[in-house]
């Protein structure tokens, strides 16, 4: 990539980054794993980027509110990819994500990596 192309990454990561946090949790791991590539982004992080734009181009009209007719209370959603990356990059901890809703609504969340096996 060129230096206006990483450039552009970067800030195109940023934003979705700033929308991961206030408005859409979904995009946390797109943007975790693609910005392990900000310091040295690579040509495949054009068909991410173009991933992730499409997504986005779905959740139009979409946004963080509560079901007000919903009789959910709090309810609790957790999942591991079991070292999803290691086919990609030879990662091998585990990303675990938890989901925390309210009324239907996204009201907490948190994506982290887990060791696998024992130290």
């Amino acid at each position: 990539m060129t230096d206006e192309e990483a450039t552009r990454h970067r800030s195109f990561i940023g934003d979705c980054n700033w929308l991961a946090q206030t408005t859409d949790p979904m995009l946390a791991p797109y943007v975790s794993i693609i910005g392990k590539y900000n310091s040295n982004p690579v040509k495949a992080c054009e068909a991410a980027r173009t991933y992730m734009l499409k997504y986005l181009q779905g959740q139009v009209g979409k946004c963080l509110a509560p079901n007000v007719d919903s009789a959910e209370g709090l309810r609790y959603t957790n999942d591991t990819d079991h070292a999803g990356l290691f086919g990609i990059d030879g990662e091998t901890r585990s990303r675990n994500g938890t989901l925390i809703f309210y009324k239907g609504m996204p009201v907490g969340w948190r994506s982290s990596w887990k060791r696998n096996g024992a130290r």
